[in-house]
Order: structure tokens, then C-alpha cells, then sequence
């Protein structure tokens, strides 16, 4: 989809509203994608193709309306106009549907080159992943295996209220997934890359047989108390799943026990929580949200201190409070999102942690949070994999163990935090979090 592509729907759009009286705007998502993935000696799988999505909202009598469709044509959107303004009709209580003006103020976004590459590219570097993954080691087994991917996002809004906003940007990366086998007992390890331009193969390869083989030989732990080390990327899921309770939205309907914490302490002060859709070196970045308000990088949490929740434009207007740039389009309704969410790193490295953690544990592995967690009371209890915490080093593997804990008491008892964020990988809406550090949490094993 070009712009001038988009141009001609939203023409066919505007006179179809014209006619109708309604107030109403049109947004697209879509792109390209190519990805492949190895089995064994060969090709498991290949996708290549393009898609997008048109959705409208339309506003007549103090009635909103919606309408979507994967056909991105001129004819289609003055068809979605009419949809969603019959759908409005069907609507018994009025309520007011804010629109984002036209002719705000937007910041650039960083340049960051991208060229799609072609198929063929893309299936040579996922065999190379399978490759260097094969030679790495002869304990490899069936299981492992390479895989590529790219793509291209573009996203346009246009409404009656003068927006005219375009965003196009694209990433891609590749990964090695290796199995190893000892007799009986299988242990996995996965290495991904960023930069398709020249992967280091060998590198990949090395470092996910290298978390499969240190797995080998785990352990179980006994029930108890444990100072805990949280891996980064297990830190990351923990406040994905919790995430929601920093939205607005989530505070008014009662479902956050955020509400009202606006301008209080709710977390250690060694604690900042950034979002920030210009993540430096992120490919993916964007200068306005789904409604077409302008984004910016905010401190959601600062030195411990609530400063702001998420807002868009309802839960803000109800609130009486701007838009935080964080609407969210979902469909033809408007939600809340995050950019880049983060914690800022602190000043240890994780050497120093583990030294901090003597006789506890490393976590490194979670799952189960669709299960194991209360979103609204914040309580989880997951079960993990990871590795004891010995001399003030990584030492033995351990399994098979459920950490329980609070998340909101988790903010508050986070006593050091690390000095490094090692996901770099591209998107819209990511978590990202260094390495945590909490002298006491529940621990279930044996």
C-alpha cells in the first residue's frame, strides 16, 4: 500500500461519509512478509505473501459504528462506510466518540534502513542456521532446527477531522533452535539474530548449543525461601503479564489496584519504568498511536513514583487528562498499548547479582503465566527452570520448581537491577528488562 494508494480509499470513503452526514475515520495495517523454517536436512516451511486490513469508524446521531475487511479498495471502504453507519443505527444508547484532530505537532522518527529481501535470501539463511546448528556439535538431534524471517509494516490514518498520517518501516531476523540428546535426556537452546545483512552463523550456533548443554544434569530444589535472580527475559514476561495494570482503562473498570496511585510510591526507588515509542535503534517506531494522537516517551514509573498511567483519548477524556498516546486499534474498537516498555537498567552486572544472590537461584525459564497468574490481584505462581547460585557464580542446573510471588510487592522488593537489556529485537509493542535481583521469594520444589 502506497500513500497515494491510500489516498484514493480515503477519497471513496469521505464521499460516501459526506453523503451519510458522518463523522468517521479509516485506518490500514498491513505489509509483506517471507519466513522459512529447517527440519531435519530440509525446508519445513515457507510463507510468502502480503495482507492488510481496512477498519472504520463511523459517528452519526451520537452513534458509533465499525466495519473492517481485508480488501483494501476504494469500493470497499465506501462499502465499510455504509456498514458501519447501519451498525451505529443498531446502537440504543448514544455515547461520545472522540476523533483526534488534525494538524498536530508529530516527532520524527529515527531512519533506519531496511531493504525487504527476497525469498531466495531468505531460505539460504534459514539453511545456514541449519547448518552451522548441525555442525556445532554430534549430539545435535531431530528437533533442531533454522528458520528466517522478514517483513514490511505500513500503517495509515485518515479521518474527517483532518488527520493524514502514514508510517512504513520493516525488520527481520534469523534464529537457530538446537536440541541435544544424551541417552535418554533431550535439552534445548535457542540463539536469534537481528541483522539479516551478515548473520554470524557459527556464533549462533555455539551459544544455543551451549544453553542446551548446560542444562543437562538438573536437579530439583527444595521447598523454601530463596534469593532469586530474575534473567532478563524471564523479567520480561512477568511484566507482560502484569502490564495491563499500568492502563487507564483497566484503573476505571476496577480491574488495576493502580487506581488512584497516580503521584504515589508504589515501587523500590531504584525502579524506572520507561515507555518509549523511539526506542533507540528500533526499527519499529511510531509517531502517532491508533487514534492519531502524537507519541512521545514517557516515565511511567520514576524512581519508584506512579507518574502516569496510559491513557488514550476515552479513559483520558474521563479522567480529565490528554491522551498518553497510547490508543490502541483493535478491530474497529479503541484500546490501550505500550511501545516500548522498559525498565531502565541499573548499576550491576550480573556477576555482581549472583554475588548479591549467594545460595539462591537463577531463573531462567517460566511458563504458564496463562494459567498461573492473577492479572488483577497481581499474585503468581509459575513454574520455572534455572540454575543455583554457588560461589557467587551459575552453578548447578535445577528444574521443576514453582516461584510464587506478588508482582506489586515485587516492584517494591527489587533490590538491584542489572546493567544490560540483551533483547534487541524489533516491534511496535515490546517489553524489554534487565536482570532483577529479590533477597526473598516463595519456592516450591521437593
Amino acid at each position: 500500500m502506497t500513500r497515494e494508494q491510500f489516498d484514493l480509499i480515503f477519497e471513496a470513503a469521505q464521499a460516501k461519509a459526506t453523503a451519510l452526514g458522518a463523522q468517521f475515520d479509516i485506518y490500514y495495517s498491513g505489509g509483506e512478509s517471507i519466513s522459512a523454517e529447517t527440519f531435519r536436512d530440509e525446508l519445513a516451511s515457507f510463507s510468502a505473501g502480503k495482507d492488510g486490513t481496512l477498519i472504520v469508524r463511523a459517528t452519526v446521531n451520537g452513534k458509533t459504528g465499525g466495519a473492517q475487511s481485508t480488501c483494501a479498495t476504494p469500493e470497499e471502504a465506501a462499502l465499510l462506510i455504509e456498514k458501519a453507519v447501519e451498525n451505529a443505527k443498531l446502537i440504543e444508547k448514544s455515547e461520545q466518540t472522540l476523533y483526534c484532530k488534525g494538524g498536530q505537532s508529530y516527532k520524527e522518527t529515527e531512519k533506519i534502513p531496511f531493504e525487504m529481501p527476497s525469498a531466495a535470501r531468505i531460505k539460504e539463511i534459514a539453511m545456514n542456521c541449519r547448518q552451522a546448528a548441525y555442525a556445532s556439535d554430534p549430539q545435535i538431534s531431530d528437533g533442531t532446527s533454522g528458520g528466517a524471517y522478514a517483513g514490511t509494516h505500513e500503517i495509515f490514518l485518515y479521518s474527517s477531522e483532518g488527520l493524514r498520517l502514514g508510517n512504513v518501516c520493516g525488520s527481520g531476523g534469523a534464529y537457530i533452535y538446537s536440541v541435544l540428546e544424551k541417552g535418554e535426556d533431550k535439552r534445548d537452546g535457542m540463539k536469534s539474530c537481528h541483522d539479516l545483512t551478515a548473520p554470524d552463523y557459527e556464533a549462533m550456533a555455539k551459544e544455543a548449543k551451549e544453553k542446551a548443554q548446560e542444562k543437562f544434569g538438573a536437579g530439583l530444589v527444595k521447598s523454601g525461601s530463596y534469593p532469586i535472580v530474575f534473567e532478563g527475559k524471564q523479567m520480561q514476561q512477568i511484566l507482560s503479564t502484569f502490564c495491563s495494570c499500568f492502563f487507564a482503562r483497566e484503573a476505571q473498570l476496577g480491574t488495576s489496584l493502580l487506581k488512584d496511585k497516580e503521584g504515589q510510591r508504589i515501587a523500590t526507588e531504584r525502579l524506572t519504568l520507561i515507555d518509549d515509542p523511539f526506542y533507540k535503534g528500533n526499527p519499529m517506531q511510531i509517531a502517532f498511536d491508533g487514534e492519531g494522537t502524537p507519541t512521545y516517551t514517557k516515565e511511567v514509573i520514576k524512581d519508584g513514583v506512579l507518574k502516569t498511567l496510559l491513557y488514550n483519548l476515552e479513559s483520558g477524556a474521563k479522567a480529565g487528562k490528554p491522551s498518553t498516546g497510547n490508543g490502541g486499534r483493535g478491530s474497529s474498537s479503541i484500546g490501550t498499548k505500550v511501545y516500548n516498555f522498559y525498565i531502565v537498567p541499573g548499576d550491576k552486572s550480573r556477576e555482581e547479582l549472583f554475588k548479591l544472590a549467594e545460595g539462591g537461584i537463577f531463573v531462567t525459564q517460566m511458563k504458564g503465566f496463562h494459567a498461573g497468574a492473577n492479572t488483577v490481584s497481581g499474585d503468581f505462581s509459575i513454574e520455572s527452570e534455572g540454575f543455583m547460585i554457588e560461589k557467587g557464580k551459575k552453578g548447578a542446573p535445577v528444574k521443576s520448581f514453582t516461584v510464587s510471588g506478588n508482582f506489586f510487592e515485587l516492584l517494591k522488593d527489587i533490590a538491584a537491577i542489572g546493567d544490560t537489556i540483551e533483547d534487541d529485537a524489533p516491534g511496535f509493542s515490546k517489553i524489554r528488562c534487565p536482570d532483577v535481583f529479590l533477597p526473598s521469594l516463595s519456592v516450591a520444589g521437593i
